[in-house]
């Protein structure tokens, strides 16, 4: 009995003492802006200094007359400069999303759809905590693909595509285990 309690606390020891591998974290900067596809992250330390990770999101927000809703998510990857989820970071990432746009126009209800296609890069530091709770700040710069095109029953709809760099700032708050 004595040897199984001494092999359950060295076990046990051993596990509070390892390095976390997850972090699930909320970005508030996203929530303040209407949403965007880093609203929640879950990312996964796979080796000594890198990571890997997913993050999706919601967000609706008003401009002028135009309602916008988006849904999207990303995938990245990170290399820590010191340990995997701690310090120091680059990070690339290639994303998905689309909505929908609600607006009247000439007296008539009007929707058109769009879909985003992103790759970035970033720079971050990630601080982990005893308590295991984990801060992130971030900041790059991502191009951003865009098609849009209306949805209503004209004769000639309009379709739009572009392109645009654009900069990335991010935080997040969340819990590492």
């Amino acid at each position: 009995m004595k040897k199984l309690f001494v092999v359950a606390f060295a076990v046990l020891s051993i596990g509070a003492s390892a390095q976390q591998k997850n972090s699930i974290k909320v970005n508030p900067v996203s929530l303040i802006f209407g949403g965007g596809s880093d609203l929640v992250s879950y990312e996964r330390a796979i080796s000594e200094h890198s990571s890997v990770g997913v993050s999706a999101g919601y967000g609706k927000f008003k401009i002028d007359s135009y309602d916008y809703n988006y849904t999207g998510g990303n995938a990245f990857y990170r290399y820590y400069t010191k340990e995997a989820l701690k310090g120091l970071y680059f990070s690339g990432s290639v994303g998905a999303g689309g909505g929908r746009t609600k607006y009247t126009s000439n007296n008539k209800k009007m929707k058109d759809t769009y879909t985003a296609f992103d790759v970035g890069a970033l720079i971050g530091y990630q601080w982990i905590f005893s308590s295991g709770f984990t801060i992130d700040v971030n900041g790059g710069a991502s191009y951003l693909s865009l098609n849009y095109k209306e949805d209503n029953k004209m004769p000639k709809p309009n379709n739009a595509k572009g392109g645009a760099f654009l900069p990335s700032l991010g935080v997040g708050l969340g819990y590492s285990f």
